[in-house]
C-alpha cells in the first residue's frame, strides 16, 4: 500500500521475469523455464508512476531473474524450526533484489525482498513453526479472517476490490493462494490521493513448520488497469511460487 500527494505520468518500465539459467524442466507452467518470457513481458505504455526514477523519453527493460526451480515439491520437516535452518533460510541471496532481514528468531524468519529496478516488486517471506496447521484445500480457510491479515483497512470494504481465495500447487504439491487487487484514486484540487494493493499470497505448511510468500506491485499509485498491465497475477504467482520453491528446499 502506498499513498501519493500527487502523481505523474511517465513511461513505465516493461517486466520479464526468467527463471534461473540452472533451471531444470519443470512441468509447471506457473513456475517457468529457463528464459520463458511471462504475461507481463514488453508490455509498455503511459501510467501513473511516479517519481523520476524511471527514464522519461525512453524504454527500459526491468528483467526479473527467478530463482531457478527445483522441480520437485517443498521438502518436509520433521520437527519445528530451529536456529540453524532459520540462518539458512535468512541468508539466500539474490540477483536483482535488496534484503532487509525483519525480526529474525530462533523458530522462524521473516524476510522481505524488492528488486533493485523499478517499478518495484516486493516478497514478503515468512515461516515458522505452525501452531495450528489447516489442511491444504481452500474449503479450510476462512475468507474474512484472510482479509484481516492480509487488507489495510481502508481497502477492506472496498467496493471494486477483488480478493479471491484459491486452490493452487506447487510440483504436485496442494496450496492455497489470494490474489488480491484494488485501486482507490481520490482528487482533491490539484492534488491527488491514492491507496491500492495488487499481490499474490501463497500459503504451505507441511503439519509442522509453514511459510508464506506474498509478491506484491510496491511503487507508485495506478490504476487497477494499469496495475494488471504492469504486474498481472500470472506474473506475481509466478514469482510466489518460484520463490517459496527456493525457501522450502533451504529448511
Amino acid at each position: 500500500m502506498l499513498r501519493s500527494p500527487s502523481v505523474r505520468t511517465l513511461i513505465l518500465v516493461s517486466l520479464l521475469l526468467v527463471a534461473g539459467c540452472k533451471a531444470k524442466p519443470n512441468k509447471d507452467p506457473s513456475a517457468g523455464s529457463a528464459g520463458s518470457g511471462l504475461t507481463g513481458s514488453g508490455l509498455t505504455g503511459s501510467g501513473h508512476v511516479g517519481s523520476g526514477d524511471v527514464g522519461s523519453g525512453s524504454e527500459e527493460r526491468n528483467i526479473i531473474r527467478l530463482p531457478p526451480s527445483t522441480g520437485t515439491p517443498p521438502n518436509k520437516t520433521t520437527a519445528a524450526l530451529v536456529q540453524a535452518q532459520a540462518d539458512k533460510m535468512t541468508a539466500l541471496e539474490f540477483p536483482g533484489f535488496t534484503k532487509e532481514v525483519r525480526s529474525p528468531t530462533p523458530t522462524g524468519m521473516d524476510v522481505r525482498l524488492k528488486t533493485v529496478a523499478r517499478p518495484h516488486l516486493t516478497l514478503a517471506i515468512k515461516a515458522s513453526h505452525c501452531v495450528d496447521c489447516k489442511p491444504m484445500q481452500v474449503d479450510a480457510w476462512n475468507k474474512d479472517h484472510l482479509k484481516l491479515e492480509l487488507l489495510p483497512d481502508d481497502l477492506r470494504s472496498f467496493d471494486k476490490l477483488t480478493f479471491d481465495v484459491e486452490q493452487t500447487e506447487l510440483n504436485g504439491q496442494p496450496m492455497v493462494a489470494v490474489y488480491q487487487i484494488g485501486s482507490r484514486v481520490e482528487k482533491d484540487g490539484g492534488n491527488t490521493d491514492a491507496i491500492y494493493t495488487n499481490a499474490y499470497t501463497l500459503f504451505y505448511n507441511d503439519g509442522i513448520n509453514m511459510i508464506r510468500v506474498t509478491s506484491a506491485y510496491k511503487d507508485s499509485p495506478l490504476d487497477r488497469a494499469d496495475l494488471e498491465k504492469i504486474a498481472p497475477k500470472q506474473d506475481l504467482e509466478r514469482m510466489a511460487k518460484a520463490f517459496l520453491d527456493a525457501y522450502t528446499h533451504a529448511w
